[in-house]
């Protein structure tokens, strides 16, 4: 009877072999990073929308103001042991110095009144958050009357 012979063992591929692809995808990998530089060379910056020269630059410096609310710290509705604490400013269109304070602490009262109402459950997660933001936004735009464009969160802890 004959005998099966053992099947050859492969040693795979060479140095050499190894070291010609790396060169290979290395030219590659060089060749398609040049080819986005010069592509994306040649692409102008979007224009800005107010230049420092231009006309009427510093209107929106004038009429734009960023007042800090006071520290709100409040406990939720659901469960009542988990208390919440948010810092944050407003950025108002137009209205300067004492008027200014005024609607910053009437829309800290109104926050400080939805705060109350929320469950742990309605902000947790990002999506929680998001939600949080348009919520307070929302009221921030009804109290003002318009006159608050934003509201920016700066901290928010909830313990």
């Amino acid at each position: 009877m004959a005998k099966a012979l053992p099947a050859p063992v492969s040693a795979g591929p060479s140095g050499a072999q190894r070291a010609a692809t790396v060169l290979i995808l290395t030219g590659l990998a060089a060749a398609t990073g040049a080819g986005v530089a010069y592509t994306l060379g040649d692409a102008k910056p979007p224009p800005r929308a107010v230049e420092a020269g231009a006309p009427g630059a510093g209107k929106a410096a004038e009429t734009n103001s960023m007042v800090r609310l006071a520290p709100i710290v409040t406990n939720l509705a659901r469960p009542t042991e988990t208390w919440i604490r948010l810092e944050g400013s407003i950025v108002l269109d137009g209205v300067e110095g004492e008027k200014a304070r005024v609607l910053a602490a009437e829309i800290g009262g109104d926050v400080l009144a939805y705060l109350r109402t929320l469950a742990l459950s309605q902000i947790e997660g990002a999506g929680g958050l998001q939600s949080l933001r348009e919520d307070l936004a929302e009221r921030v735009r009804l109290r003002s009357n318009g006159r608050a464009r934003e509201l920016v969160i700066e901290t928010l802890v909830v313990q």
